[in-house]
């Protein structure tokens, strides 16, 4: 009698194990979820873009994501407190102006590649379209940005020089408020 109470003790400690580990399995099978788009998101959990991929960097590297502004497709990196660009869309720096202080039209020097990557350059917050292959001869008086958090503005000995007009898109500072998180 005795064999026969521990033998059925073991088969209900058995069943009753061997239902957890079922029910464990079933709950984290209920709890997988596919993600089928990687978002980003600003601290008041507005969207600000769709992950495209990961530029190499620290860790697992930095979201690079896309979205549109007046219908013209931009692409930036994202990092938890602020934006830069990235290849044909590079941070400003070396932003040329035709006033002694960086007021009007900031324009760019040179031809961008032939890419199929858009043409957009980031100034601080400030995103700007290039308005290549529109180009003309200016008379440079002054570089830097037109942001204060960038390069200051610095006159410069007057040149000549061939250049891109940019046409203001954006200011990501008014429309997103760091941090930014993936979702």
């Amino acid at each position: 009698m005795k064999k026969l109470r521990s033998g059925s003790l073991l088969a209900v400690v058995s069943i009753f194990l061997g239902c957890g580990f079922l029910s464990y399995e079933t709950h984290a099978q209920n709890n997988l979820q596919p993600v089928e788009r990687v978002t980003v998101y600003d601290a008041n959990a507005k969207r600000v873009g769709v992950v495209l991929g990961f530029h190499p960097g620290a860790g697992l590297g930095i979201p690079i994501i896309a979205f549109r502004v007046d219908g013209r497709l931009a692409t930036l990196l994202v990092e938890p407190h602020r934006f830069f660009g990235f290849g044909a869309t590079g941070s400003a720096g070396n932003l040329l102006f035709e006033s002694a202080n960086c007021a009007g039209t900031p324009f760019l020097s040179g031809a961008p590649s032939p890419s199929l990557a858009v043409n957009n350059v980031l100034d601080g917050t400030k995103l700007y379209a290039n308005e290549y292959p529109t180009q003309r001869t200016i008379i440079v008086r002054s570089q830097g940005s037109t942001s204060q958090s960038n390069v200051p503005c610095e006159p410069v000995n007057p040149f000549q020089v061939v250049a891109s007009p940019l046409r203001f898109l954006i200011d990501l500072g008014t429309q997103f408020q760091p941090p930014f998180t993936l979702r």
